[in-house]
């Protein structure tokens, strides 16, 4: 049986690149995350290379969850920010 780490719930004492390392080497066969829209797209795909780990879902972004948004993706006229 084969399980994906989800990062938002595991490793959150590390960075992302850091906890998809450690999910790699605590032997997940993949990661999930809930935003990692502060780490850039580019640095988080060289480190799941580099972990030879599949990225299999992340959501969307929340929002101003101060505000209450958790999501935006489902919100009329916030699309272009769900992009």
């Amino acid at each position: 049986m084969k399980f994906s780490a989800n990062l938002g719930f595991l490793f959150r004492e590390l960075s992302l690149v850091e906890a998809v390392k450690a999910a790699a080497a605590a032997g997940f066969a993949a990661v999930e995350c809930h935003w990692p829209y502060e780490t850039p797209a580019a640095t988080l795909r060289a480190a799941l290379s580099a972990a030879r780990l599949p990225l299999l879902s992340i959501n969307v972004r929340p929002g101003d969850r101060a505000s209450g948004d958790f999501g935006v993706a489902a919100i009329p006229g916030r699309e272009e920010e769900a992009r």
